[in-house]
């Protein structure tokens, strides 16, 4: 898993969050399938989760606390594939395109760079 294809999701996801946000209403989506994206990204980015659990009346933190507790054990690699997979379905069709192309490109076979020969200058004496 390339860390450039998580990037792209990422920032696609955060450039696009209004049209998710639509997209999410529009399918009648719960506020524990949206802390599914935050769950990954935290999982991804910094591991397991290793905070003590916020008490009751912190409800928002209990709750992103729990999302991303749940992906505890998941490998990095592992998160940020669920990751670009959830943001698969959800990004506008314009940008799934970008991120499509992105991944596309990173999967390719690497080009063989031609090295530039120098030139010595033969010195005068």
């Amino acid at each position: 898993m390339e860390a450039g294809s998580f990037d792209k999701a990422a920032e696609l996801v955060k450039i696009n969050s209004a049209a998710i946000e639509k997209k999410y209403n529009e399918e009648k989506k719960s506020d524990d399938e949206k802390l599914e994206f935050y769950g990954l990204f935290k999982q991804a980015t910094v591991g397991d989760n290793t905070l003590p659990e916020p008490g009751m009346f912190k409800v928002k933190d209990k709750a992103k606390w729990k999302a991303w507790n749940k992906n505890k054990g998941m490998t990095k690699d592992a998160a940020k594939a669920a990751y670009i997979a959830l943001a698969k379905k959800y990004l506008p069709e314009a940008e799934l395109a970008k991120l499509k192309q992105n991944l596309h490109q990173q999967t390719s076979l690497p080009q063989k760079k031609k090295k530039k020969k120098k030139k010595k200058k033969k010195k005068k004496k």
